[in-house]
């Protein structure tokens, strides 16, 4: 369910989770795993109206039990079109500071509406404004050149970022989440592209099962896999026809080390943490 007050979040939006709301990442961290978290984030960075996209953001992930964090600021159709690294923007040029607005365009700078010439992809429901890297986004931005993904690229950096996590924590247990983002999926690297015969989504759900099997290879590298609980699934299923993105209950988890595998719905994942932990679950 939809915290009351929030909706879709904009790019610039506070943190929903705020430090005080205890986490899965706080259980498990405080049980002596390590924890991160890579990916599409579209929860909310900062406070409200204290965001400082050129500094440490606070509150970010580490306040909220990840130790290690690489993330997007919002989502691939909104800006800031950057990585923030453990709550600071991945490869920011500090003589070209990032700037966000989700009302007024900054002056001189291209957008979708009025230089379509320039898009190498068309946009819809609104993606008109900032144009980055050909495609036009939700919201407006100017400066942090050097910090811009380029879309072609971003599942890979996601998944070499995860790859590289499980490599150093080894020594340790974690607990790790790998958000590869597909839904706005418009420009699949370019070895995907043409793989399907549904177009660059079809192609992006190719690209998006390379990435899982990576994280895979790297489990069954260092001899993880049989001691690792891997949940696949989606943050959201079907929009309702009262226009509200809905849960489905579609994935399952494959508990490898019981004596005999088996396959749980996502609602029966409550337990799990339970039964790993030492720790208690706080009622609330």
């Amino acid at each position: 369910m939809e915290k009351p007050g929030t909706g879709v979040a904009r790019g610039d939006a506070p943190m929903i989770i705020t430090p005080e709301r205890y986490t899965l990442a706080d259980m498990f961290k405080s049980d002596g795993y390590t924890t991160a978290v890579t990916g599409k984030w579209h929860l909310g960075l900062g406070a409200k109206d204290q965001q400082d996209w050129n500094g440490l953001m606070t509150p970010g992930q580490r306040d909220i039990g990840f130790d290690y964090s690489y993330i997007m600021a919002a989502t691939g159709d909104r800006v800031p079109c950057v990585f923030m690294e453990n709550d600071r923007i991945s490869n920011l040029d500090p003589s070209d500071p990032i700037e966000v607005s989700y009302t007024t365009p900054f002056e001189g700078l291209p957008t979708g509406k009025n230089n379509p010439e320039l898009l190498k992809v068309h946009p819809s429901h609104g993606h008109d404004q900032a144009l980055i890297n050909g495609i036009s986004r939700i919201g407006y931005m100017k400066g942090g050149n050097k910090a811009l993904w380029v879309d072609e690229n971003i599942a890979d950096s996601i998944t070499t970022k995860a790859v590289k996590f499980i490599e150093k924590t080894t020594k340790t247990p974690f607990f790790f989440i790998c958000y590869q983002r597909y839904s706005r999926t418009r420009a699949p690297h370019p070895r995907f592209v043409g793989t399907t015969d549904m177009g660059p989504r079809g192609d992006a759900i190719v690209q998006m099962d390379w990435c899982v099997g990576q994280i895979l290879t790297t489990l069954d590298k260092l001899h993880l896999r049989d001691n690792t609980i891997i949940i696949f699934t989606s943050d959201n299923g079907r929009w309702s026809t009262t226009d509200t993105r809905m849960m489905l209950l579609k994935s399952w988890v494959v508990i490898h080390h019981l004596e005999d595998s088996v396959v749980v719905s996502i609602a029966n994942l409550k337990p799990v943490p339970e039964c790993l932990l030492s720790s208690d679950i706080p009622e609330k």
